[in-house]
């Protein structure tokens, strides 16, 4: 099955951080499923890295090409049908990346694996 990785799903996977639920845990281990990161994410976490936000042990760039040689790890580009839906969605949410992120997963009809529980106010489907 695909599945999209919210930002914070991915890096506490890749740094095996102990607030990843084990369901979470469960279905990234499985070699069965495909993962999706949104662009939006990478752009998050390069934001996020600049502002010295986010602490990686390495330069971006290759901290990014280090983690996406994983065969279960794609890149998903935004499309402007992704945008047009995450500017129509209520602010439920205040995170532009995560409203897209929600639109991607409305219009691509794919589960989030996320913690963040305002997401399920976009009618899609988030596993935890």
């Amino acid at each position: 099955m695909k599945y999209f990785l919210d930002s914070h799903a991915f890096l506490w996977h890749v740094s095996a951080d102990s607030r990843l639920s084990n369901k979470a845990t469960q279905l990234i281990q499985n070699e069965q499923n495909i993962f999706l990161i949104s662009t939006a994410c990478i752009w998050e976490m390069g934001v996020k890295s600049a502002l010295g936000k986010l602490k990686i042990n390495k330069p971006y760039d290759e901290f990014l090409f280090f983690h996406f040689q994983n065969k279960q790890l794609q890149v998903f580009d935004i499309t402007l049908s992704h945008i047009l839906e995450a500017v129509s969605f209520p602010h439920f949410h205040r995170d532009p990346f995560d409203r897209l992120l929600a639109a991607q997963s409305k219009i691509e009809n794919l589960p989030v694996i996320s913690n963040d529980t305002m997401l399920d106010k976009y009618g899609i489907e988030r596993v935890w």
